[in-house]
Formats: structure tokens, sequence, C-alpha cells
């Protein structure tokens, strides 16, 4: 009922097929649970298992590959509105890498400040940003910090908390007995991801050339049974980082960079949809092999990666431009589609019949296939069937056209004057 939208009939068509998935893998992992059972054990359970539905009986209901195309059509539009940036996605982020890089750094040293000279927190510091002192040019800004220690935050936000942590926390006990976990607060101005690999040694206090420890994959995931322990670089504190802790971070790196479709649509900034873009623009602009490019992937099946890759409506339009300007500057378009009234026809004739009404033009009816050779220049095209009852279309073209000529003339004795 539920498939046939008899049930909750405002449920998209993409949550229809997503329910009909997940109801399928439990109950086949039911039906095999069951069979492990012993046989009295069987007969109590089996009344709360899920029955097998065989594909068969919804095969026309979950329409499981117009979901599927349709995904595809959105995910490409939303590839489409990203890949033109991408080299300024990366220049964005390599930037803000830097500025974070230097607020690490002061971070780092207002720490060893306070080491040495024993404070309290919270501890203030600042830094200067955007300018550079030996070629001269002035600092455009100050960046005001506070460091935090948990302990202090609370007490100094009690009205926030309730009577037990703030109890806790000035006496040093349950959670806040560890104070070795700090956190920073951005003031006020008169960025945080990781330098991955590096970073993550100094959190772990790892030796030189010692590698990184291997950590379980994402649990939450469901493509998590996959992947193996391994010593991932999106890890912290000995954990994977879920799909949201690894979008925060890039969007961080990224915010203000506003994205959208050809229609207009907001895109949201996805690691998925970056996947698409990196896999597009290395392939359609860096005309790098698709094998290769699967390879970076992880996608043993090219098949994917050939999804992945493949052009933009965007691309498509600007190669057919470039294509039809190199045509258009080697070739007399008028020459090229001369024909005598005969042949006009004819052709008009032959393509009524294929292609039904033709589209109307100034003048007449364009009998021209497939791409305008000549830029929808209707006027004195050689591909357009003239009709003696649109005569005045072309009257009023011819006075648009003297007006336009008078406006141009007037504009260049103006500026030359």
């Amino acid at each position: 009922m539920y498939l046939k939208a008899d049930v909750l009939p405002d449920d998209p068509l993409t949550v229809r097929q997503r329910f009909w998935v997940a109801y399928n893998s439990a109950s086949k992992l039911m039906v095999q649970w069951l069979g492990s059972l012993p046989e009295p054990e069987r007969h109590i359970y089996q009344k709360f298992t899920l029955p097998p539905v065989s594909r068969l009986f919804v095969e026309g209901l979950t329409r499981e590959k117009e979901v599927t195309q349709r995904q595809q059509r959105i995910r490409k539009a939303e590839t489409d509105a990203v890949v033109p940036r991408f080299a300024a996605i990366r220049a964005e982020a390599h930037f803000r890498y830097n500025r974070i890089a230097r607020l690490r750094q002061a971070y780092h040293q207002a720490l060893r400040a306070l080491s040495c000279k024993g404070q309290d927190f919270p501890v203030a510091f600042s830094y200067e940003e955007g300018g550079d002192r030996e070629l001269g040019i002035p600092t455009r800004e100050r960046l005001w910090f506070r460091i935090w220690d948990r302990r202090s935050f609370v007490q100094a936000h009690a009205d926030a908390y309730s009577r037990s942590p703030v109890v806790a926390a000035r006496c040093g006990t349950a959670h806040f007995a560890d104070d070795s976990k700090l956190f920073l607060e951005f003031v006020r101005a008169e960025r945080l991801m990781v330098k991955v690999a590096q970073m993550l040694g100094e959190h772990y206090q790892l030796q030189p050339r010692e590698a990184l420890p291997g950590v379980e994959f994402n649990a939450g995931s469901s493509r998590g049974h996959r992947f193996a322990k391994a010593p991932y670089l999106f890890q912290y504190a000995g954990r994977h980082l879920s799909h949201n802790a690894i979008t925060a971070c890039m969007r961080f790196l990224l915010h203000g960079m506003v994205f959208r479709t050809r229609e207009g649509k907001l895109v949201v900034l996805k690691a998925r949809l970056l996947r698409h873009a990196f896999a597009t623009h290395a392939v359609q602009v860096e005309k790098i092999p698709i094998d290769i490019v699967g390879a970076w992937l992880h996608q043993k099946n090219l098949t994917i990666t050939d999804y992945y890759s493949q052009p933009t409506e965007s691309m498509v339009a600007e190669a057919s431009d470039l294509f039809l300007s190199r045509v258009a500057a080697q070739i007399n378009v008028s020459e090229a589609v001369l024909r005598s009234p005969e042949e006009l026809q004819r052709l008009y004739e032959e393509a009524q019949g294929k292609a039904g009404t033709l589209a109307d033009v100034i003048g007449g009816q364009c009998v021209s296939h497939g791409y305008c050779a000549a830029k929808f220049a209707c006027v004195g095209c050689a591909g357009k069937v003239p009709d003696p009852a649109k005569r005045n279309q072309i009257e009023k073209h011819k006075q648009w056209a003297s007006l336009q000529v008078d406006y141009a003339t007037q504009e260049v004795l103006t500026s030359r004057g």
C-alpha cells in the first residue's frame, strides 16, 4: 500500500524507493538470522520477523530506474554549478588554510606563554592579519581570540548550566578533573581544518616517520562494512570522522562561496558532490585517463567513474559554441547553404514530412536541421524559406536595423568629438 502511495501519498518517490531497499535488506537478514536458530526458538521468533517480498511483486511500483535517472540528472546539474569554479574552490581553500595555519601558530604561542607565566584560564590573545612588514604592507586587521578550558567556561557561564556541573567545575571533579581539553573562542576583529598528517602526528605525539594509528571506519556509514581498520587521514582522537564532520570542515573552508544550477537552484555543497566535480574536471578539463581517475577515487567499477566524469550541460554547450565558431570562421555560411527556390521548396516538403510543423522565423520558416550555422541571424539566411505573408516582419526588422545604425553612428561621432 505504501509503494502504491495509498499510505502517506505526499512522500516523494525517492523516499518510497529507499523504504523498499531498507525493507528488502532487513527482511533477508531476518530470514538468515531465523535460519540460524534452533527449531524451537525459530517458531517463537518467526512471528516477529518481516516477511520477505519478491522483487517481481514490486517491480512496477518502486520505479527504481526512474528514481536513479532522476537522481543522476540532479547530481549532474549540481556538478555543473561546481565544476566551472573548481579552480576557485582550490584557491579559496588554500588561502583560508594559510589563515588557519597562522591562527594555529598564534594559538600555540599563547599556550607556551601561558605555561611560562602560570596564568589561569581564560587567556586572551591576538595576532595581525593581512600585512607584510618586510614589503611595507600595513596590517589590515587584528583578530582577537580567547582560550578556555571546560572548568573556566562553565564557571563563567554558570547561568546557562544546572547546579551539578557548576559545582563539579568549581571543585574540579567528574568530567572537569581533566584540564587538558581546551577550545578556542573568536572574540572580535579590529578560520580550523587540520594540516592532516603533520597535525595528527602532533595530536598523537608520534615520533618522526611513525605511522598514524589505525582506526575503524565510520560506523554510521552505510558502506562502513566495506572498509577495514586503517590509518585514515580523516580521523581525530582515535575515531574516524563522520560524513557530517567532514562536510562541516569543508563548508567552513568554503564559507561564503555560493553555487547555483543553470536554473538558479541553490546547490548544497557536500563531499560526494566534490568527488563528482573532481572527476569531471580531471577527465574533461585535465584530460586524465578515466582508469587513473578511477584509481584515485578507489572505484573498481569504471562505469561508476564514467558516470562521475560525464561532461556537464555547460561543457557540452560551450564545446558546441566553440566548434560552431571555428566552422563559421572557416566557411562562408551563405555560400555553404545557398539553395535555389526549387531546392528550398523540396527541402521544405522533406523537412515538413519528417519533423512536422517547422520553426517560424522572421520572414518565413527555417528548414535547417540541427545546430543553427548562422547563429539565428535569420534575415538573409539561405536556409530559410521566405513567406510573402510575413513581409511586414522583414520591413519592421529593417526599420529596427536602420535605427540601430543611426544610434551607432551617433555614438561614434559623439565619442570622437
